[in-house]
């Protein structure tokens, strides 16, 4: 099998890696908490330095930057020469942690720049720069795209005589799979929250003009990662909400709109200030077609309502004005009236007491 490849801007962008060879790349990025693991420097730094010794280097105006995923890997790096290998090279070495595969740091590419990552997202924005491009790749490409400064298969840079590395290779994968470290499948999405239909409900009813947006909404550019450790305060949040979706959202938004998207609404990483900006700008509901898993959560965890209603999220138009009913669990819009499955007592005692937080303190006094 060949290597595979992301290519921009959404990590679902399975391409064949011989489709985009050649490639000019700027940067090769290798490290996140995805793919700065200790085996991952090892499959890099054994393209940078083969057995017999000498180093290749990174190809003129092209940068790699190195960010090993923890302290603990670092010093394991340093001990096997991994780091050494990387310096010879031309490498750039950044601190253990996040870095440019959300925009902090050094490393943010230029406008116009092709970046190949390590990282695990590529959507729009995510590296810092909306108007560069980032492909993902595997350690041993991102590696090899360096040395020759375009996407690259690796065993261009190898060889074809490999085989008894390649073969060692396989062992150490196997082991790793018999140690459970290698699955790397990912998880199947949670089931909806089961619901009780004879639980007694206060009525409750929400109304606000809609702002409406597509499939696939990713938490950068709900709350860009760039801002991620530079604000904490959640008026100054608000201000970048959306803002590298839909620019003109956080200056015109009012207390009580609504958002209406399409599928899979909150996918890429978990941070949380992807609903605490929206919840800052004055949003209570959204209502969407499906939501990612760990943004629903992180919604009820703040007490922001997250309304899973494929049929109204097809017939509702921008800047319309709807209503969220949640005692008779419906949707009012002027195509007419939705229903949606009813929200688990558990779900509706974290909302309505203002969030997980509050919820748990209230039960401590």
């Amino acid at each position: 099998m060949e290597p595979i490849v992301a290519a921009p801007h959404n990590p679902a962008k399975a391409t064949p890696l011989s489709q985009v060879l050649g490639t000019h790349i700027d940067q090769a990025f290798l490290g996140t908490c995805t793919n700065g693991r200790l085996e991952d420097l090892a499959a890099a730094a054994a393209i940078l330095r083969p057995p017999d010794g000498r180093v290749r280097r990174v190809a003129p105006g092209t940068r790699l930057v190195v960010i090993p995923a923890s302290s603990e890997v670092l010093q394991q790096a340093l001990a096997l020469g991994y780091i050494e290998t990387f310096i010879a090279a031309g490498a750039m070495l950044g601190t253990p942690g996040c870095g440019p595969c959300m925009g902090n740091h050094f490393g943010v590419p230029a406008s116009g720049e092709v970046v190949i990552s390590s990282g695990n997202r590529n959507f729009r924005g995510r590296m810092g720069n909306p108007e560069s491009a980032v492909y993902l790749a595997n350690p041993a490409v991102v590696a090899a795209s360096a040395v020759l400064g375009r996407i690259a298969d690796p065993r261009e840079v190898l060889g074809s005589g490999r085989k008894g590395e390649r073969e060692k290779g396989r062992k150490g994968e196997r082991e790793n799979e018999s140690r459970g470290e290698s699955a790397g499948l990912p998880r199947s999405p949670a089931p909806l929250l089961p619901c009780s239909p004879t639980l007694e409900l206060a009525h409750a009813s929400f109304t606000g003009r809609v702002w409406k947006y597509g499939d696939d909404v990713n938490t950068d550019v709900i709350f860009p990662g760039k801002y991620t450790y530079t604000i904490k305060d959640e008026a100054e949040m608000a201000k970048h909400a959306l803002e590298d979706l839909d620019p003109a959202f956080a200056s015109n938004v009012r207390p009580g709109d609504m958002i209406v998207g399409g599928r899979n609404w909150g996918a890429g990483s978990s941070r949380e200030q992807a609903v605490t900006c929206l919840k800052a700008a004055g949003i209570k509901v959204i209502v969407a077609a499906s939501f990612a898993r760990i943004f629903f959560r992180n919604a009820v965890n703040n007490s922001l309502l997250p309304v899973v209603c494929p049929e109204a999220a097809a017939a509702i138009q921008p800047g319309e004005t709807i209503s969220v009913d949640i005692d008779r669990y419906v949707v009012r819009c002027a195509a007419g009236e939705f229903a949606f499955q009813p929200l688990s007592p558990s779900v509706r005692q974290i909302i309505e007491a203002g969030g997980l937080l509050e919820m748990l303190r209230a039960a401590r006094r």
